[in-house]
C-alpha cells in the first residue's frame, strides 16, 4: 500500500540501502582509505616506480567514491531514477572490491616481505 505521497519505493530503495550500508560501509570505507593511501605514496613516486596496476587502482578507487556516495544517500535523496536500480549489481560490485583489493594487498605484502628478506 502506497502513502499519500506514493513513496513506498523510495522506503523499500532506503531499507535495501540501509542494509547494505550496515552490511558493507564500514568494509568499503577500510578498502577505500587503504587504496587511498596506496595512491597517494605511490603519486609521489616517479612514473617509472609506479605499480602496474596504477591506472587501475585509480579506476577503483573513483568506482568506490561513487558506491560510498550511494551507500551513503540519505532518504530524502533517493531520486526516482533508483526505483527500478539492481541493486543486485551494486552488492555484486562490492564484493569484488572488497575481495580483489584485499587479496591484492595481501599478495603485494607478501612479495614484499619476501624482498626485503632476501
Amino acid at each position: 500500500m502506497e502513502n499519500e505521497n506514493g513513496d513506498d519505493w523510495r522506503e523499500e530503495v532506503f531499507q535495501k540501502l540501509r542494509s547494505m550500508r550496515e552490511r558493507y560501509l564500514p568494509h568499503v570505507t577500510d578498502v577505500y582509505q587503504r587504496l587511498a593511501d596506496k595512491l597517494n605514496h605511490e603519486e609521489s613516486l616517479p612514473q617509472q616506480q609506479r605499480s602496474k596496476h596504477f591506472d587501475k587502482f585509480q579506476s577503483m578507487k573513483t568506482n568506490i567514491e561513487q558506491l560510498i556516495q550511494v551507500l551513503s544517500l540519505r532518504k530524502r535523496n533517493i531520486m526516482p531514477i533508483l526505483k527500478d536500480c539492481r541493486w543486485d549489481y551494486y552488492e555484486k560490485r562490492i564484493i569484488y572490491f572488497l575481495i580483489t583489493l584485499r587479496t591484492g594487498w595481501e599478495d603485494s605484502t607478501a612479495k614484499a616481505a619476501s624482498r626485503s628478506v632476501s
